[in-house]
């Protein structure tokens, strides 16, 4: 059996719980616009993939380009 490591780090980890924490929540609301569920669902998939994109570029450093808070002021 192969053992493998958790995908997220620690905060990446607690950001994922609170997405889906979020949506759960919103989907307790009463309905106001036939486009808000979806709207906020296509919102939470879009940071789930800023997530998973994290963890892509950390297992292939060479494929998935990462940039430093230092590199965007140049």
């Amino acid at each position: 059996m192969t053992s493998s490591k958790p995908p997220f780090l620690d905060l990446e980890q607690e950001a994922w719980y609170h997405l889906s924490a979020a949506f759960s929540a919103f989907i307790k609301l009463q309905a106001t616009h036939p486009s808000h569920s979806s709207d906020f669902a296509n919102g939470i998939h879009l940071c789930q993939n800023v997530l998973g994109s994290r963890v892509l570029q950390r297992d292939y450093p060479s494929m998935w380009a990462t940039y430093t808070s230092d590199d965007t002021k140049k």
